[in-house]
């Protein structure tokens, strides 16, 4: 693997924070999953942690699909999440146990409870470093470069209203083949009151 942002990289974190900063903000949702960060450079694909561990192995169905549908050569900022589709919520606790030694309950996990990549930020893009890009200028860069990707996806925009603890997942979230690349967009508006939520979906 050569990019030129190499694993492993520390995302940056949320902090709490006292009331909502007034000023030019992009709020997004609290996502309950795994804050993550995937390196592709052609068929190398490495999914690392926040704690800049590599989480790879364990999530098989999302290397496939990074493979099919990311840019050749990227690394791209995000969430991996485990949505509940009965309930409309996220569900950590089952999310948490695709973290597991054997390589046979991770395949049958993958095939089971197939885990979903959230992405909101791109790094690097071929061989450019977006690092010291701002932040506006890689979300337009990611939507661009996900909505170019493979037959069969297309970026859709939507308004919706949404809570921070995304209880309305079902509005949010649409298929896409069995294992979906969603791209979040960031909304300059409340955490209680997102707009233009992206999509990325099969048609």
């Amino acid at each position: 693997m050569d990019l030129p942002v190499m694993p492993p990289v520390a995302p940056m974190l949320a902090k709490p924070v006292d009331s909502i900063p007034t000023g030019d903000y992009i709020f997004e949702p609290k996502w309950d999953g795994f804050r993550s960060i995937v390196f592709r450079d052609g068929d190398e694909v490495e999914i690392g942690s926040r704690n800049e561990r590599p989480m790879t192995r364990y999530f098989p169905e999302l290397v496939d699909a990074f493979l099919a549908q990311l840019p050749p050569r990227c690394v791209i900022d995000g969430e991996i999440v485990l949505p509940d589709w009965d309930s409309g919520r996220l569900d950590f606790e089952a999310l948490q146990l695709r973290l597991h030694p054997a390589e046979s309950r991770v395949r049958l996990l993958a095939a089971q409870t197939p885990a979903h990549f959230v992405a909101f930020d791109l790094l690097a893009l071929g061989g450019t470093s977006l690092m010291e890009v701002p932040f506006g200028e890689r979300r337009g860069a990611l939507e661009a470069a996900l909505a170019q990707r493979t037959r069969g996806l297309a970026l859709e925009i939507n308004d919706c209203e949404v809570s921070a603890s995304v209880k309305n997942l079902s509005e949010m979230q649409v298929t896409m083949n069995a294992h979906p690349i969603h791209a979040q967009a960031a909304a300059e508006k409340s955490v209680e009151s997102l707009g233009d939520l992206a999509l990325m979906r099969g048609d």
